[in-house]
């Protein structure tokens, strides 16, 4: 009878440990899982909440371009200089380093640090080669998330 009672505890005392270092486990597993869910959130939710449009580009020199590009999301755009500029004909678009020293280049014609909710930027480009009448340009902006548009235009 004695050593049934001892017996029945070692197990008591067994099955306690064992369940302590499962929860331990189980909890810790539940805390990476949030962590890494509400980072996909926050990351999506950006991405759902930025939109920008661009409104219009015309050149204003031979290897000027000249464009206004719209906030128009539910968020404001921060690192601005993170910004991608893709210029070309419609089948060669190269990217654009921003603000290179030389051409090509693009640069906003005043300084901005956040793009603010329905804000306009003008941004200008530098081309590396002369523009030529009757051939379509494409610009594509993307902003640092990855959300982008994309505008054609040609010169008449």
């Amino acid at each position: 009878m004695g050593a049934f009672i001892i017996s029945e505890g070692i197990v008591l005392i067994a099955s306690v440990i064992i369940a302590a270092g499962f929860s331990a486990v189980v909890l810790n597993q539940m805390g990476i899982f949030h962590s890494a869910l509400s980072s996909t959130s926050a990351t999506e939710r950006d991405i759902t909440l930025t939109k920008v449009k661009i409104i219009y580009a015309s050149n204003s020199s031979s290897t000027q371009v000249n464009m206004w590009v719209k906030n128009i999301g539910s968020t404001p755009i921060k690192g601005l200089d993170k910004v991608d500029v893709f210029f070309g004909t419609i089948d060669d678009v190269e990217r654009i380093p921003y603000n290179a020293g030389s051409s090509p280049t693009w640069v906003y014609s005043s300084p901005v640090t956040v793009w603010q909710i329905k804000d306009t930027l003008q941004m200008n480009l530098t081309s590396s080669f002369a523009l030529q009448k009757d051939t379509a340009y494409t610009i594509r902006i993307s902003a640092p998330n990855g959300v982008s548009d994309e505008y054609i235009f040609s010169i008449s």
